[in-house]
């Protein structure tokens, strides 16, 4: 809305309505249209369609007082928003000198930026300011001032300028308020259609998975889901023990994780547990582990491991021998690499029961030991944010992992 009202205009000019179009929204929320004053300056600086937009702002929003901070929140965001198309019907002749009692207007401290932290949301997203100018349809300028302005205010960065680009601690944060809000958005929209006449956006959900659970169970319900809900879904993935950490930084708003205990604030469900086996070729235990299974075998064979915090053949390991063993390992960020990596002979490693059975049945890979499952229960985690689509989601989260996981 503001390139459109700065079309054709020089910098100064654009500067001068970015300064105006900021000012009128302050002064539309700080007086919500139920002020005398407010209504006398529209009927001053602006025409019909725009008072009736501007009295039509609160009658759809009608926030109760006793509505929770969070729905507030994005009523105030919605108002913004309305508030933009209200100035668009301006004249385009109206200036600061036209409106001096906003020029008094001070900014609220808890007031933010939304236009600016969407811009922080979508170089986080993107990875660069540039396919986030594309994703916002403004020049990368226009988002490097937004994030500036907004970090000047903040006190402190906000985008690590990298390639790709990330956040830093306190971007998360606001990135998570950015999700949060956009979930409360939608769920505005769904009882107010009229604040959304061309139907609900897409919003971004972002959630973190541990890859055994994505390769096996996870993606059916999700794309389910995505086909029926206005999302973009954003999945990260990480080992089962730390997909939490990721909901604890504010980076997504749900997690497949081990942990049980919620983060802070939070709710934590469970979803059953997964069984894994700990497998190799028959070649590879028949050169490895000729004379048995023990602690001295296994800190001489190979190992297969997703990452550095993966611990399952540790836990396995420690299981058998009854004290820790230090393992040689090779590193496969990839749960369909970690079987054909013991198909071929590579090494050893934790299994999804779910993933190998086909290979277990026909003696393509056998059991280190048999019969001596390690079982790894689940938890579904997310933010305590109301919102419709994050309980969709949850939902059929949960109704497949009553399908595919041992009873929790």
């Amino acid at each position: 809305m503001g390139a459109q009202l700065a079309k054709g205009f020089s910098d100064a000019d654009r500067f001068a309505a970015k300064r105006l179009r900021d000012r009128f929204v302050q002064f539309l929320l700080q007086l919500r249209w139920n002020d005398e004053r407010a209504v006398a300056l529209a009927r001053q600086h602006g025409d019909d369609r725009a008072l009736g937009q501007g009295i039509a702002i609160e009658d759809d929003l009608a926030v109760d007082d006793g509505a929770s901070g969070e729905l507030h929140e994005a009523a105030c965001y919605t108002l913004q928003q309305r508030a933009l198309m209200l100035i668009a019907a301006l004249p385009a002749s109206v200036d600061e000198a036209k409106l001096p009692s906003l020029l008094c207007l001070e900014t609220p401290a808890a007031m933010l930026d939304y236009p600016a932290l969407a811009a922080l949301a979508a170089v986080v997203r993107e990875g660069s300011f540039e396919r986030a100018a594309r994703a916002l349809h403004v020049t990368p300028s226009a988002v490097s001032q937004r994030i500036r302005l907004l970090e000047e205010r903040i006190g402190c960065a906000l985008v690590v300028r990298d390639q790709p680009c990330r956040a830093t601690e306190t971007g998360r944060r606001l990135c998570q308020h950015v999700d949060r809000v956009s979930l409360l958005e939608h769920a505005l929209q769904e009882t107010l259609p009229a604040l959304a006449p061309q139907g609900a956006a897409r919003v971004a959900l972002p959630v973190a998975v541990n890859a055994d659970s994505l390769a096996t169970w996870f993606a059916p319900p999700m794309a389910a889901f995505a086909a029926e809900a206005p999302v973009l879904m954003q999945v990260a993935v990480d080992d089962q023990d730390h997909t939490g950490d990721w909901l604890r930084s504010g980076a997504v708003l749900a997690a497949v994780t081990a942990v049980a205990r919620p983060a802070t604030g939070c709710n934590s469900r469970p979803l059953g547990a997964m069984r894994y086996r700990a497998v190799a070729s028959p070649a590879f235990v028949a050169r490895h582990f000729a004379g048995g299974v023990g602690a001295g075998s296994l800190a001489r064979a190979p190992s297969l491991v997703f990452n550095q915090k993966d611990e399952l053949q540790a836990r396995w390991a420690r299981r058998q021998c009854h004290r820790a063993v230090e393992l040689p390992r090779h590193m496969l960020p990839s749960a369909h690499a970690f079987v054909a990596a013991a198909l071929a002979g590579m090494g050893w490693g934790l299994n999804p029961q779910a993933l190998i059975a086909a290979h277990l049945a026909d003696g393509t890979l056998v059991e280190l030991v048999p019969d001596t499952p390690l079982d790894v229960p689940l938890h579904w985690q997310q933010a305590r944010a109301a919102s419709a689509l994050l309980d969709g989601l949850a939902r059929r989260v949960q109704a497949a992992a009553r399908d595919a996981l041992l009873p929790p």
